[in-house]
């Protein structure tokens, strides 16, 4: 499943993870996995998604994805939560990151007919690169360090009202089926008795 995202400026996609079920409607739950925010470190085919130079790619570990060109060239780098599913580079020397699938895992479940969403669950974090300027004596001596800012996640749910609404639509093509039917039999049947009658 592949989604633009106008926050990142690009777009991402969504694996298949299983049968999801939500007030009676069926669908399936589409997750992101570690090679969303990849640049070709895991997955060669993510490789595209670096934005520096092409001799210097892949310039970060897995897991955080480079959006500064997205963000009028601020230092602005996108990942999931807690840098959930990223390389545990992200994790040394921070206090209080726990990944946690259950809150950080960004997911979407759609009834696949109609598109209609049942559950979705967009989770991500914009995290700052701090590094050495030697323009600036106190930026001088800081280390290299991916620093989280803030996270933010996108709920939806299908609600019992438009539960309802929504098997109308799903079983609108049925229903359409069995009206034409309906018309082809008393169709059929105005064409005998004419035919009946001028017998």
């Amino acid at each position: 499943l592949s989604l633009f995202v106008p926050d990142i400026c690009r777009t991402i996609e969504l694996k298949y993870s299983e049968e999801y079920s939500k007030l009676g409607i069926d669908g399936y739950k589409w997750i992101a996995d570690d090679s969303v925010f990849d640049n070709g470190v895991k997955y060669p085919e993510m490789a595209c998604y670096c934005n520096a130079a092409p001799e210097s790619c892949p310039d970060l570990a897995s897991g955080v994805f480079n959006a500064s060109r997205c963000k009028w060239d601020s230092p602005a780098f996108i990942s999931f939560p807690h840098f959930y599913l990223a390389d545990e580079i992200y994790l040394n020397d921070k206090v209080g990151m726990k990944p946690n699938r259950d809150i950080h895992e960004f997911s979407m479940a759609i009834e696949p007919r109609t598109g209609i969403p049942l559950n979705i669950r967009a989770a991500l974090q914009i995290n700052l690169l701090i590094r050495p300027y030697l323009g600036i004596a106190e930026f001088r001596d800081v280390p290299t360090m991916m620093v989280p800012m803030l996270w933010f996640r996108q709920r939806a749910e299908l609600t019992p009202e438009l539960a309802d609404q929504a098997r109308v639509a799903i079983n609108l093509p049925s229903f359409g089926v069995w009206f034409a039917y309906v018309l082809i039999g008393v169709g059929v049947l105005i064409a005998i008795s004419t035919v009946f009658c001028f017998v």
